[in-house]
């Protein structure tokens, strides 16, 4: 894994691992959109509503395995092992930050 972890990417594990949604909500920015299992979601009410559905149905949890920066996107390879068929599971999480905040998080595997 990249050594260089940026900062509020570093806490986005953190707080998906501890479980903490109001540190977790506050990384990301007002107009911020997350695309999960073909579904966007934008604002923080329905990333917030998103974030409790996703750990109610799949109790997860994530280890980084690869950090890279490409453009103005941050690339996050994460094992997610949880509640779900064929777990545990590599997925790519593709970051944009602004101004120190999640912009835009598109999952996928």
């Amino acid at each position: 894994m990249s050594t260089t972890m940026p900062d509020t990417l570093r806490n986005y594990v953190d707080t998906t691992n501890n479980l903490d949604t109001e540190a977790f909500i506050g990384l990301f920015a007002n107009r911020a959109c997350v695309h999960d299992e073909g579904h966007y979601y934008c604002g923080i009410k329905a990333i917030r509503e998103w974030r409790e559905a996703t750990y109610r149905k799949y109790q997860f949890t994530m280890k980084p395995l690869d950090v890279k920066e490409q453009g103005t996107e941050t690339l996050l390879t994460a094992e997610l092992t949880g509640n779900f068929p064929g777990s545990p599971a590599t997925l790519m999480f593709d970051f944009e930050f602004r101004n120190g905040k999640i912009s835009k998080l598109y999952i996928r595997s």
